[in-house]
């Protein structure tokens, strides 16, 4: 259904070059640069697109340079689902994000799909048993990437990954409660909470054993969703005064396509779709951002055409 509505979408805005009068000429990015097929120079990292009017002999550009891959750091210990959320999010067959026991795992590795070329994904599960060497090489590799010079080099999101709890215990480990003090400077952090639908399961089977009450699910897994997870994350941000960053819960079972929709929106409007990035959980403030990096997460996902529409015609 995606991909039949993008397809017609993309198929009108094509007629409408086409019929224009304006000559447009596209560079397409490979893994070792793309080339200028008007000038036959390469041009580092990027896609860029330049229009020749038919009144003029000079090519001016009409849009931003826009990057292949969007890079993502996946954060969060192993049952999470974080395979299962990419997979989803990307429409990819098969990423394997948890091959490796906990501290096995390469935060450098580039994980990619054939079928999805517009993501890069670094996973760890280094610091989830809590080891202060493991957590280390998270922290060094967000500072270090930072500090990149290319764009395309940077993280441009994290999402930190935690299962919804349906009967108590712990929602954040040590680990994440050390990454939401962290200065990440211009990185966005988004807290998704994972595997909702198991929570509504277990509220619904607790009315089936006490029929009498007289009570919705939906509304009982929204308060408990609140009581085990949201209240956590802002005492911890509240006692390291620091910001709340953006969170929301997500399933990826039938039904539940609208929670990884309004995911992509959210990563979206952490970027920003113009010069504008707010830092997360940390005081707030106003960055510059580079707008092109919006785009490319818009054509990375596949579970929201409207917003892959929007990148199309930026």
């Amino acid at each position: 259904m995606f991909w039949s509505k993008f397809k017609r979408l993309w198929a009108r805005i094509f007629r409408r070059v086409d019929e224009s009068p304006v000559a447009t000429s596209i560079n397409h990015k490979v893994d070792d640069g793309p080339t200028d097929v008007v000038s036959g120079q390469p041009v580092k990292g990027t896609t860029e697109v330049r229009v020749a009017g038919s009144h003029s002999d000079s090519l001016q550009p009409t849009a931003q340079k826009v990057m292949q891959r969007f890079r993502i750091l996946l954060l969060g210990k192993s049952g999470a689902g974080k395979s299962s959320l990419i997979e989803n999010i990307m429409k990819i067959p098969e990423i394997d994000v948890a091959r490796y026991r906990a501290g096995d795992a390469d935060i450098n590795m580039e994980l990619k799909s054939d079928e999805n070329p517009h993501f890069v994904l670094h996973d760890s599960m280094g610091y989830e048993s809590g080891s202060r060497e493991h957590f280390q090489v998270v922290k060094d590799f967000i500072e270090k990437r930072s500090k990149e010079p290319e764009i395309s080099e940077q993280i441009h999101a994290i999402w930190l990954c935690t299962k919804v709890q349906s009967t108590g215990g712990r929602i954040f480990e040590t680990g994440d409660e050390t990454l939401l003090q962290m200065n990440l400077g211009r990185v966005p952090l988004i807290i998704v909470f994972t595997q909702y639908d198991e929570l509504v399961d277990h509220e619904e089977l607790q009315l089936l054993q006490k029929p009498s009450l007289n009570q919705n699910a939906n509304d009982n897994a929204e308060k408990q969703f609140d009581l085990t997870c949201i209240r956590p994350l802002k005492e911890i941000c509240k006692r390291n005064r620091r910001d709340t960053p953006p969170h929301l819960k997500v399933s990826v079972r039938p039904n539940y396509e609208n929670t990884l929709q309004k995911l992509a929106q959210l990563t979206k409007e952490t970027l920003g779709s113009g010069d504008n990035q707010v830092d997360a959980c940390q005081p707030t403030t106003s960055i510059k951002s580079h707008g092109p990096v919006w785009i490319t997460w818009a054509m990375a996902q596949r579970v929201d055409a409207d917003l892959n529409l929007e990148a199309s015609i930026a």
